[in-house]
């Protein structure tokens, strides 16, 4: 049968309130008010203090209306998510206001929206004021691009004069004088043919490559200071280094790939240590095979098996112990539930269930903490 295990407890009709003593880590859940405390620290065996832990009686849950009460800061981002209808409330009583760490700049309340003395609106798009007239009682312009600022703005009208603003463009077109071109030429370097030039009423330059012979590049100088490109042969200085994109297959020298790599044939590795350096090490075959000599024997498998590395607290090995002829681990079996450990194929639990079954657990242990 079950175990039951009970914490202490107030009834559903027994009232609000946290218990008056808890043990340390004791602890007591209050039905009526669905709140969850914890008895924390300790003197005497005793907390030093009663603190509620969970439940909607101290915590917010996520479905029902609740009522938060004492001061709250956020200190990230508050979103709200839904349909349409939901909306961000505040009361006719409480204020609301954005403090930008010394002073409240933009202020709320059931009445008015006041903004600071120093606010600036940035939109990628237009930005419509509709339904009430808009009032700037204490500004004496508006702020247009500064190259025009002396010209566009009438007086202290706070708007833009368009008069004032044709006049300012009239003027600077004015004073600019007006040229005349009557012939046009291109030239360029041996490597191109040009055409139609030069233009001297109406037409189009045009230019193309000339022919080359084959295997030529256009590229600078082999060697020395900088120097117009031309058409020649490339060099073996011309090409960069490709050690770091092939592997040369000569020489003793460590060689480093990165990517992966697939091997379609067998892969032979003739040396004395192989190191993988990966998390996970997949095989296909079924069996793995250890101590693999030209002759093996008890006394070549000796010492051989696994061992995990631990660092200071030990390896952990499974190693063959030829003297003894039998397998040796370093560290404790651990069976997992509804499996059995056999000998000669007979479970070893099963072999001895008679002198278990003197100590029985067939009765229901029930661990009651009792109501506060």
């Amino acid at each position: 049968m079950a175990s039951t295990i009970r914490i202490k407890r107030k009834l559903a009709a027994g009232g609000s309130g946290a218990p008056t003593s808890l043990s340390n880590a004791e602890l007591a859940f209050n039905e009526n008010t669905q709140t969850l405390y914890y008895g924390l620290g300790v003197n005497a065996g005793m907390a030093t203090s009663i603190i509620a832990i969970g439940g909607v009686g101290a915590f917010m849950d996520l479905t029902s209306a609740q009522s938060v009460l004492g001061h709250k800061t956020l200190a990230d981002n508050v979103t709200f998510n839904g349909a349409s209808t939901k909306t961000l409330r505040v009361g006719p009583n409480t204020g609301f206001a954005y403090n930008n760490g010394s002073t409240d700049v933009i202020s709320m309340s059931s009445t008015s929206l006041s903004l600071g003395s120093t606010v600036t609106l940035n939109s990628s798009g237009p930005v419509t004021l509709s339904g009430a007239s808009v009032t700037m009682s204490s500004a004496t312009g508006v702020t247009v691009p500064s190259v025009a600022s002396g010209n566009v703005v009438a007086n202290n009208l706070s708007a833009i004069n368009a008069n004032a603003l044709k006049d300012y463009i009239d003027s600077r077109v004015s004073n600019n004088s007006i040229g005349s071109v009557y012939s046009v030429g291109l030239s360029a370097p041996n490597i191109f043919t040009v055409s139609n030039s030069p233009v001297t009423s109406t037409g189009t330059l045009t230019f193309s490559l000339n022919a080359q012979e084959q295997k030529k590049v256009l590229i600078g100088p082999t060697a020395g200071v900088a120097g117009t490109p031309t058409f020649r042969v490339l060099e073996a200085s011309d090409l960069p280094d490709l050690s770091a994109t092939y592997l040369a297959l000569a020489g003793n020298t460590v060689k480093t790939m990165q990517g992966d790599l697939t091997i379609a044939g067998n892969l032979i590795v003739q040396g004395d240590t192989t190191t993988l350096n990966t998390q996970t090490l997949t095989v296909e075959d079924a069996l793995i095979e250890l101590g693999k000599v030209a002759n093996p024997t008890n006394v070549t498998a000796n010492g051989g098996g696994i061992s995990l590395e631990a660092g200071t607290d030990g390896d952990k090995t499974i190693i063959w112990d030829s003297a003894n002829s039998n397998w040796t681990s370093s560290e404790n079996w651990n069976i997992a539930s509804g499996k059995t450990y056999k000998i000669n194929n007979l479970a070893l639990f099963d072999a001895y269930s008679a002198t278990y079954s003197a100590y029985p657990l067939s009765s229901a242990v029930i661990v009651d903490g009792g109501t506060y």
